[in-house]
Formats: structure tokens, C-alpha cells, sequence
């Protein structure tokens, strides 16, 4: 188990991030810390989103012995920013596809497991939060 939380770092699209973040503070029991939000708007300089990446992930670093970092889309401005910084350190990890139920479980588990299997236990809540429903209010599948 981790010695402390993992540190976050929301990596999205515009302001995304800060109103997924806004969003878990209203539902989460205790205030959020450790969580960094990056937005990336079409008017970014890509020299300047490099360095407030590169520093944002150096400053979870020093403050988290793990760092996640929850991206929006794989394949964008965001996740080529991300493949320019490769992880400096075992325990950094990306996640791409963020969701509300991503970010809620990311932050209720933090403390409790190691960041490669906090990864795996978001990715795995993303996908089950997915699903499609017809007007009747058909039910969620079964996991």
C-alpha cells in the first residue's frame, strides 16, 4: 500500500477537468487535495502546455510517492503532450477517457492502492458506468 495519497493530475480538454474536479468536491465527503487540473484550450501555446505539463507532473511528483494521470482523450493535443513526457518515475501512470465515475473511484482508492492497480480499478469503473438505456429506463447491464 502507498505510503500516502496518490497525486492526480487532470489533464483535459478546456475547462473539463475543473468541473469534473468541481463535481467531486459537491459529492465527495471530505475536501479533495493532491489534484492538479490542466486545461487545454485551442488558443494554447504548445511551448508553454509542455512546460505547465512538465512542471505540474514534477510537483505531484515531489508532494505524491504516486502520481495518476486521468486524460480526457487518447490520441489528442493532451495525450501527445503526455507521450513528449514519458514517466519519470515506476510509479506514474496515465489513464485516458475520464469520466466523473473515473475520478470519484481514482480518488477514493488513492489511498488504499498501489497506482498501477489504481489504474486498473478506474479504467475498469469507466467502462462499467458506460452503457445505453432506451426511454423506457431499461436498466444497467450486469457486470
Amino acid at each position: 500500500m502507498p505510503g500516502n495519497p496518490a497525486g492526480i493530475l487532470l489533464l483535459t480538454h478546456a475547462s473539463l477537468g475543473r468541473h469534473l474536479h468541481a463535481t467531486a468536491e459537491q459529492l465527495m465527503p471530505c475536501r479533495i487535495e493532491g489534484v492538479k487540473i490542466l486545461g487545454i484550450g485551442s488558443a494554447n501555446d504548445l511551448a508553454k502546455l509542455r512546460s505547465s505539463l512538465t512542471a505540474a507532473m514534477a510537483e505531484l511528483a515531489r508532494q505524491h510517492e504516486q502520481v495518476l494521470v486521468m486524460c480526457d482523450t487518447f490520441g489528442a493535443t493532451a495525450s501527445r503532450l503526455l507521450s513528449e513526457n514519458p514517466p519519470v518515475r515506476p510509479r506514474l501512470h496515465f489513464v485516458y477517457g475520464v469520466n466523473l465515475p473515473m475520478l470519484l473511484e481514482a480518488l477514493g482508492q488513492r489511498n488504499s492502492l498501489e497506482v498501477a492497480s489504481l489504474a486498473e480499478q478506474v479504467c475498469k469503473i469507466g467502462r462499467e458506468s458506460i452503457f445505453a438505456a432506451n426511454a423506457k429506463g431499461s436498466q444497467a447491464p450486469s457486470p
